[in-house]
């Protein structure tokens, strides 16, 4: 109890301050809550902590989820409130994550709507075969008892007896994980009034209408937000557990509702599973792509430090044409092709320079290639002559073998160049042609 009268804290005295400052919406709502005196009604405290949680960003590991995982999203199309009895203001609670600050719905909780809405399922379906099979599904994929001990549970353990199976408890195939926001999820106030206090406490024999209303203020989650509800196979889990799984929940989420005051229709979902799958692939891709760039860029920066030599020059132009073709896939920015070409020119400068021999051999690649430049010989200046007769002279080698044509006499090839040839090789080889 504080200085004043109908001030209630729960913290002690010395840590009565915090609350003033405390930019956690759970601990503030768990810890530091005041009503009465300086703090104001219930009303305006639960104000306070809602626009506490306002200043949380967007849910930060939406990308995290673990891997193997397959998700039921839902769009919320009503408000939602979890765990209105859970905290020291009296129905006035809800589920926030103590770190992040959203608001969320604990993995036990969704576990526990889906398998309501698979004994649901069960207890709607006549004796017989497939009766019994649903029982055998519910109980593999949500775990033996099912906490229906005189219904589903005896009728699972009549049919593993008479089937001369032990009966044993055992957990379920499928993990169902705490369903959180996809993006902002915002808290507000609402209010639920009673009209007719004295006579729900059984201080009036009849409602009547001169009754001061009780105004009740509570924590809920805004409409329209998007929950994700990750499911995770878990051993000796089967394709069809999964589909059980996920049928059932969609069901849990779409007819039944989840968390508190569902039956005045808090806590009501679509399921927008397919939609949001496909903008998740999108804003997954578009988040590889970005990974992509970032690293292209990287690359490219890395590279251009680089300063090209003879021996490097080569390597490092093929570097550069493999970037070149990353950032026209990636349709990235022209300054970085920009600044590759000017690289590579730079490459091109850096490489050794080839001789008329060289070049000359590159495109001396067929006999008739050969034969085709040897006839513009007397045509030819005194550079590529040489060039021409050096390979001529390289022993074993395709222009040796096309010489030795010409020399001989190749048909249509003309006299003068022939006889030029042989006189420019005979000089050369020291009067042997």
């Amino acid at each position: 109890m504080g200085d004043k009268a109908k001030t209630w804290w729960c913290a002690p005295e010395n840590v009565r301050d915090v609350e003033r400052v405390c930019e956690n919406p759970s601990l503030r709502l768990t810890k530091f809550v005041t009503v009465g005196g300086e703090g104001g009604n219930k009303q305006e405290e639960l104000k306070a902590v809602c626009a506490c949680q306002e200043k949380y960003g967007e849910t930060p590991f939406l990308d995290d989820v673990p891997k193997g995982a397959e998700c039921v999203w839902g769009q919320l199309q009503s408000r939602l409130t979890v765990n209105l009895a859970g905290g020291i203001l009296e129905n006035a609670n809800i589920c926030l994550h103590p770190h992040f600050g959203y608001p969320y719905l604990p993995g036990s909780a969704v576990k526990g709507i889906a398998r309501h809405a698979a004994w649901c399922e069960w207890n709607k379906t006549e004796e017989g075969e497939t009766k019994k099979a649903i029982a055998q599904r519910i109980a593999t994929v949500f775990g033996y008892p099912t906490n229906d001990k005189d219904g589903l549970d005896a009728e699972l353990k009549a049919m593993w007896e008479k089937e001369g199976k032990k009966v044993q408890d055992h957990a379920g195939c499928v993990a169902f994980l705490g369903a959180f926001p996809d993006g902002k999820a915002n808290l507000e106030v609402d209010v639920l009034t009673c009209h007719h206090k004295d006579y729900y406490g059984e201080k009036k024999p009849q409602a009547t209408d001169d009754e001061n209303p009780n105004v009740q203020a509570f924590p809920v989650v805004q409409s329209g937000v998007t929950f994700c509800f990750p499911l995770v196979p878990l051993r000796n889990c089967k394709e069809t557990n999964m589909a059980d799984a996920k049928r059932w929940l969609i069901e849990a989420i779409t007819v039944n509702g989840a968390g508190a005051k569902t039956a005045a229709g808090y806590g009501w979902f679509k399921n927008v599973t397919q939609e949001r799958e496909a903008l998740r692939e999108k804003v997954l891709a578009a988040k590889q792509v970005r990974a992509r760039l970032d690293a292209l860029r990287t690359a490219v920066n890395m590279l251009l430090e680089e300063a090209p030599t003879p021996e490097t020059a080569h390597t490092l132009q093929c570097q550069a044409e493999t970037l070149m073709a990353e950032a026209e896939t990636l349709k990235a920015d022209e300054s970085i092709n920009q600044r590759l070409r000017e690289f590579k020119a730079k490459c091109n400068n850096a490489l050794p320079k080839e001789s008329a021999v060289d070049i000359l051999r590159r495109s001396w690649n067929s006999e008739k290639r050969i034969l085709n430049d040897a006839k513009g010989f007397l045509k030819a200046n005194t550079e590529r002559r040489e060039a021409m007769l050096s390979l001529f002279s390289e022993a074993g080698s395709l222009p040796a073998q096309v010489y030795a044509k010409i020399r001989n006499g190749v048909k249509g090839f003309p006299g003068d160049a022939q006889k030029a040839i042989r006189e420019a090789m005979k000089a050369k080889q020291g009067g042997q042609a």
